[in-house]
């Protein structure tokens, strides 16, 4: 203990004025560590992102959330479900099943649903989805709260979120069965044939006009352009100062209420240079490097119709959606004063 105490002192005194080289400072625990500095299991400091952390796979360990009985913070990875209880509160043992990675059709990487949202990739990389790491990108923050919990898990009929918000918003089929709102008019029936969940979606004067092709509205202000000078989903830019039919700001204004707040809508959220429409939110796929596309109060609700209102008007006392979902949980809708 003594010998970590001397450590943290060395390390606050030049810190301010040097670059800490990695492994040199010991460690019992995360707090005996300078700056961002994390205890590995070597019981020295590293950097959790440094190639230098020890291990077979230089990565940070499992974070046992009561605590390690070693008296760490972190254990190894591959001491996860090795039968051998290793955290306090036997969280290392607990969620063994385990879950495809989706990187191989044939052969796909497993890895323990304990491994899923933690802030550390372990699945690889799959190119034909621009990189994205399953087990990481595809996570949704619990209600307002910094749990995470995989995409995979929403609506399912299990609460796996501590508040039970994963289960809150969701869509009921007509055949009984709960799917995410976000899939609602996606374009695949979730459902089942007529199922309900593509049913009520925007068609004929819910839908633009271009050329001779209707532009369903679901697809207006999504970054994507579907119609430029009358020609439906033309593969170039439009030219000059133009701006695409379906991405014209004036026409992204959907609401049912005439006296909706001017500029709340078109609900978008800034991150990492990149301004995502409301279309993108809350879809269970990560855009944000800190994943605040994915938090629900930066999201819009979704309607049985598809269409998308600003969160502030949910649960206000006053019907937005077609079918009053906002309002009450009729329909798979909105428990209000959850």
């Amino acid at each position: 203990m003594l010998r970590a105490a001397l450590s943290l002192q060395l390390a606050f005194l030049f810190s301010a004025c040097v670059t800490i080289p990695e492994g040199i400072f010991a460690c019992e625990t995360d707090a005996d560590c300078p700056n961002e500095m994390a205890c590995a299991m070597d019981l020295r400091c590293y950097s959790p992102d440094s190639d230098e952390w020890p291990g077979a796979d230089n990565r940070p360990g499992y974070r046992c959330p009561s605590g390690a009985i070693s008296g760490t913070d972190t254990i190894p990875r591959d001491a996860v479900c090795n039968g051998i209880v290793e955290c306090f509160g036997g969280e290392d043992e607990a969620d063994c099943e385990n879950v495809s990675c989706f990187d191989d059709p044939d052969f796909p990487t497993l890895i323990p649903r304990a491994f899923l949202c933690d802030g550390v990739p372990d699945c690889p990389p799959i190119e034909s989805l621009n990189g994205r790491v399953l087990d990481e990108d595809e996570c949704m923050f619990c209600g307002d709260s910094d749990e995470m919990i995989s995409a995979a898990y929403v609506c399912d009929g299990f609460p796996d979120c501590a508040d039970g918000s994963d289960e809150q918003e969701c869509f009921l089929c007509d055949n009984g069965t709960v799917i995410p709102r976000w899939m609602i008019c996606d374009g695949h029936a979730q459902c089942g044939p007529d199922g309900g969940d593509e049913r009520d979606c925007p068609s004929g004067a819910d839908a633009l006009l271009c050329g001779d092709t209707l532009i369903p509205s679901l697809f207006w202000c999504d970054g994507a352009i579907d119609c430029c000078d009358g020609i439906p989903y033309p593969d170039f830019e439009c030219a000059g100062t133009a701006l695409p039919e379906d991405e014209d700001p004036a026409r992204c204004t959907r609401h049912l209420r005439p006296d909706a707040t001017v500029g709340e809508w078109p609900a978008t959220h800034y991150c990492d240079g990149q301004n995502l429409p409301a279309w993108t939110l809350c879809q269970g796929v990560r855009e944000c490097a800190d994943g605040s596309d994915e938090r629900r109060a930066n999201c819009p609700f979704i309607c049985n119709d598809g269409t998308r209102i600003p969160r502030s008007l949910v649960c206000d006392g006053i019907d937005d959606c077609p079918f009053g979902e906002d309002e009450s949980e009729a329909l798979g809708g909105v428990v209000c004063g959850f």
